[in-house]
């Protein structure tokens, strides 16, 4: 019995979770609250109160769009982590600057 359950439990992770099994787009939302979220709760800044990410902010500090967020992950400025590829991948970092884009149009 405990196998059977064990076989389920495992088929049933294989086949809703997108990320097990390869497939699917990444989760911008659930990657930005994991790895951005404690510094940018809510598009804020905790470090840099100034150089939030709404829209107009980042337009007016050169990111033209979720290319640009991509870039400023890789080569932040001082008091960011950098999120280098073996950190997040290429395509789970668009997913995040897509998100960040599309949420935060506005202060």
């Amino acid at each position: 019995m405990k196998r059977f359950l064990g076989a389920g439990l495992l088929a049933t992770l294989v086949i809703v979770s997108p990320g097990f099994c390869g497939g699917g787009k990444p989760d911008g939302k659930a990657l930005f609250s994991r790895n951005c979220g404690f510094c940018h709760p809510g598009g804020r800044n905790v470090i840099h109160p100034k150089k939030t990410l709404d829209r107009e902010t980042l337009l007016k500090n050169g990111i033209q769009g979720p290319e640009g967020i991509v870039e400023k992950m890789r080569n932040p400025g001082p008091g960011m982590p950098r999120f280098s590829e073996k950190r997040l991948s290429d395509e789970e970092a668009r997913a995040i600057a897509e998100y960040v884009w599309e949420t935060f149009k506005k202060k």
